[in-house]
């Protein structure tokens, strides 16, 4: 869209911003033929949750023995409606936390012959919920939700200059870019506690895993990465670079640098404005020379400052 208005009007900018819960805008730009695995989980778990969530009977068997998983599934609603399972981090840690007692009860119904429909579908789901690969996965997702949560509290509980968004966007691609090789808070946890079972239960395909699920990892990270620096755009940047100028806590203390600090930025900033037609229609109108003018309001500017302070 920013690409198509700027033929028409060539002096709009594009500056990022921050949604909501830009885990699910990631999901949904790095989901597809090369990751698999992720619409995989997603349909596991949503499998999973729909089995409890719409039976009465298994849902209060749930809340006996796996409450914080229940209460999280209750509180989703529709299960079929939520688009991605896999980036409720609140959902993914209570099923981390009541891992073991979900297991248990799904193994109890599978035995049920009485329950024929429901134990096959617990098996299927212990497939699942016994897989290493998957395990992993949860643990590792929650890491990569854990940087893009942090990016968007920054965007909406901090008061941040415009200079600054880049910055920001910048040091959330470098945390993804190190969870490619380092375990973060989440999946340290788990290589920690893994000692030929998880929680006790033994987990199957972990040879074959382990080795898929380094190569799940560098593209997951990757494509992470180039889906946040889309966010920024060439033409665009160079004005917000110019901005930083407005920064008190950036500008020298010294006097003799402060004095001609800034002055190429302005001169930026001007240049972007004079690309505005109702802008430079008013400059061309009284012939004053705006540029000079501006420099020296930007010096004046900076004197008062300087003796103010």
């Amino acid at each position: 869209m920013y690409m198509a208005i700027r033929k028409s009007l060539p002096w709009i900018l594009c500056l990022p911003f921050m949604i909501h819960r830009p885990h699910l805008e990631i999901l949904d730009a790095i989901s597809g033929k090369e990751l698999p695995c992720l619409e995989e989980l997603e349909n596991n778990l949503k499998q999973l949750l729909s089995f409890y969530r719409y039976s009465p009977r298994l849902m209060c068997e749930l809340k006996l023995t796996a409450a914080t998983l229940c209460e999280e599934t209750e509180f989703l609603g529709d299960i079929r409606a939520v688009k991605w399972i896999i980036g409720e981090q609140n959902v993914l840690n209570a099923l981390i936390k009541d891992y073991l007692e979900v297991v248990t009860h799904l193994k109890d119904i599978s035995v049920q012959t009485h329950r024929a429909d429901a134990s096959a579908i617990a098996l299927a789901l212990l497939q699942f919920l016994m897989d290493y690969q998957s395990i992993k996965l949860i643990y590792f997702l929650l890491d990569v939700i854990a940087v893009l949560s942090r990016l968007a509290y920054v965007f909406q509980g901090e008061y941040l200059l415009v200079s600054q968004v880049d910055e920001k966007i910048e040091e959330a691609i470098q945390e993804i870019s190190r969870l490619a090789d380092s375990p973060g808070e989440y999946l340290q946890e788990f290589e920690e506690n893994f000692r030929e079972s998880f929680n006790g239960i033994a987990l199957k395909n972990l040879r074959v895993a382990e080795a898929k699920f380094q190569s799940i990892r560098e593209k997951i990270c990757q494509k992470t990465q180039v889906t946040l620096a889309q966010r920024f755009d060439s033409h665009s940047r160079t004005f917000v670079k110019a901005c930083q100028v407005f920064d008190l806590s950036a500008w020298p203390r010294n006097t003799d640098e402060l004095m001609n600090y800034g002055e190429e930025d302005m001169i930026q900033i001007f240049e972007h404005l004079e690309t505005i037609p109702t802008f430079l229609r008013e400059s061309c109108r009284d012939g004053s020379d705006h540029r000079g003018n501006l420099l020296m309001e930007w010096r004046e500017l900076k004197g008062d400052y300087y003796t103010k302070k």
